[in-house]
């Protein structure tokens, strides 16, 4: 039944065997020349600005990219479909307090999204045997997992003849959280 419901991408042309020796050859050899389609849309933005006073800069960017592509299998309702998407936004804020002082502040934050998704087949159990031959989902064939990770940071600059002092700090927390389902789950 599976076999019906699923066929492959093409069926064995060569290299047939008969096992059982019925004189019906029930083996054969394919080779997967499936093309890997690959799609995306990406965005870059600047911003800066400068005081009329030149004491203070501000400068801030984005950042967003979404890759989409199709990872082919010999059967056409398991390929897996991958997406990603990142975000990026960074600021950055500097202030002279006078000729021989800075202060530098920074933010930033990066979301990325990661997500790998088959057809409606997850009812399909992952069989395989050692000779190569796989079918269904196993663990793994479904994830989602978003990632998250602010990060701050502040940085003062202080020169006094030949003496550079800097003193300063970055705060960073990144979550990812994995959803993923495992052998024998369905969504």
């Amino acid at each position: 039944q599976l076999f019906r419901d699923f066929p492959p991408f093409r069926y064995p042309t060569s290299g047939f065997q008969d096992l059982d020796g019925d004189g019906i050859p029930e083996f054969g050899e394919v080779t997967l020349d499936k093309a890997v389609s690959r799609t995306g849309k990406q965005f870059n933005g600047r911003i800066d600005y400068q005081s009329s006073s030149a004491r203070d800069r501000i400068y801030g960017s984005y950042w967003y990219t979404r890759p989409e592509w199709t990872n082919p299998q010999v059967r056409d309702a398991f390929d897996e479909n991958l997406y990603d998407r990142i975000d990026y936004v960074s600021v950055v804020h500097t202030h002279a307090f006078s000729p021989n002082s800075l202060n530098e502040a920074r933010f930033g934050f990066t979301h990325t999204h990661y997500e790998r998704v088959r057809g409606n087949v997850y009812h399909i159990p992952d069989i395989s045997t050692d000779d190569g031959f796989s079918i269904g989902n196993g663990p793994w064939s479904r994830e989602d997992t978003p990632s998250s990770v602010p990060e701050f940071g502040d940085v003062f600059s202080l020169n006094r003849g030949r003496h550079g002092i800097k003193l300063g700090g970055t705060y960073r927390h990144s979550t990812w959280d994995l959803r993923s389902l495992l052998a024998g789950d369905t969504p």
